[in-house]
């Protein structure tokens, strides 16, 4: 599948959370001497002494120092994809543990915001999405469709040919991410009208099985930049609305923070005022992104259990992280 990780990787998210409280040093790194067994490496870099738990990252691969033995050697948690090169090093106030659990979050209500995720997921079999039809030759589903592999009409056991229908899946010109479906085009001839085999309409009261790979991604397969900004984004306001309840016993709108150019400041004692500011994240900024996001035909957001919608008779594995590997 195109992107079945995070909507924002932990490289990603360390470089945009630089410069801050949470992301407070950056500098540049260089490895050599990668251990043949263990995951070591000799380094020199103007960030020194490095220190356990810093964050040492080479394209889209990271590992934590585990220990410095001397002065230019250290010791990781992994070598997995690293290489004696050039590399960037973060110091971070948090494990990357404890980033990607708060990244995960975000994404969680990203998903919940929006009615709709940003990530290729598969539905095959048993999950196979399950939709109620409404006597219309046109189905209309709630999030993006990449690929439809098989589908099952009108409580039908065997799948239509790829001939029988069309798939409205458009990632460019026409782009149909924001409205997207499904039209039958059944045979020319009056006869086969109201067969199962090759059906008009999505006939109500009978359902409609859908395998395939669904998820609003851009034309080459990525999450969308407005929404890999806005879970970095959240991410941050998370950690720092977490910081505030542990030090003010109780949680604060955010009203003023001044990180990599952006200012927030928190009232403390004020949760009302975070509905007036911004009614899904408390962010203006993010609830932009959110709103130009937003499914049409948001059924409620994604949550970590699977439900069946009562709405739109649509049933989907609402893990908000489906398939995510981190």
């Amino acid at each position: 599948m195109n992107n079945t990780g995070a909507y924002v990787t932990l490289p990603q998210l360390l470089a945009r959370l630089y410069p801050s409280i949470i992301v407070s040093e950056k500098a540049y790194i260089s490895l050599s001497n990668k251990g043949l067994v263990t995951p070591t490496f000799d380094y020199t870099s103007d960030l020194s002494p490095l220190q356990r738990d810093d964050i040492i990252v080479q394209g889209d691969k990271y590992a934590t120092v585990v220990s410095i033995t001397s002065p230019n050697h250290m010791t990781l948690d992994t070598v997995e994809g690293l290489s004696n090169g050039a590399a960037v090093v973060f110091r971070a106030s948090f494990t990357k543990e404890e980033l990607l659990g708060y990244c995960k979050r975000a994404m969680q209500l990203i998903d919940s915001y929006t009615g709709q995720w940003f990530n290729a997921r598969e539905f095959v079999g048993e999950n196979a999405i399950r939709i109620e039809g409404d006597n219309s030759p046109l189905m209309v589903l709630p999030v993006p469709i990449i690929s439809v592999s098989s589908l099952k009409v009108n409580n039908a056991e065997t799948a239509l040919p790829n001939t029988d229908y069309m798939v409205f899946n458009g990632r460019a010109i026409p782009d149909d991410r924001q409205n997207p479906r499904i039209k039958l085009q059944p045979r020319v001839g009056a006869d086969y009208i109201f067969r199962e085999t090759n059906p008009a309409y999505f006939m109500r009261g009978k359902f409609n099985y859908i395998e395939g790979v669904f998820g609003f991604l851009e034309p080459d397969g990525t999450t969308p930049e407005g929404i890999q900004w806005a879970t970095a984004r959240l991410t941050m306001l998370l950690i720092q609305k977490e910081a505030a309840t542990v030090v003010d016993g109780g949680s604060s709108a955010i009203k003023r923070e001044k990180v990599d150019l952006h200012e927030t400041e928190y009232a403390v004692g004020d949760p009302v005022a975070t509905h007036k500011i911004a009614p899904y994240s408390g962010d203006q900024d993010v609830d932009r992104i959110i709103k130009q996001y937003k499914s049409p035909g948001a059924i409620g957001g994604t949550i970590p259990t699977a439900y069946e919608s009562k709405l739109m008779g649509f049933w989907y594995d609402t893990s908000p992280c489906g398939t995510v590997t981190w």
